[in-house]
């Protein structure tokens, strides 16, 4: 069974510090925070897994 889209209006505020470059995402495989982007993929250089970037979203279930 599939469960219904959840959508949140979400609003930055001027409070709170901006996430340094490079350190939003950690890889889910081993958890390192240097994921190399690229318009197709994240890529994370310690364990080489690859995570692709489908029409702009991050796909971070594990692949096949």
């Amino acid at each position: 069974q599939l469960s219904p889209s959840v959508f949140t209006l979400s609003k930055a505020d001027s409070f709170g510090s901006k996430a340094a470059q490079g350190a939003f995402f950690r890889c889910p495989a081993c958890a390192h925070s240097g994921l190399v982007e690229t318009p197709e993929a994240l890529t994370c250089p310690t364990c080489a897994k690859v995570w692709p970037i489908v029409d702009g979203i991050y796909d971070f279930r594990p692949q096949p």
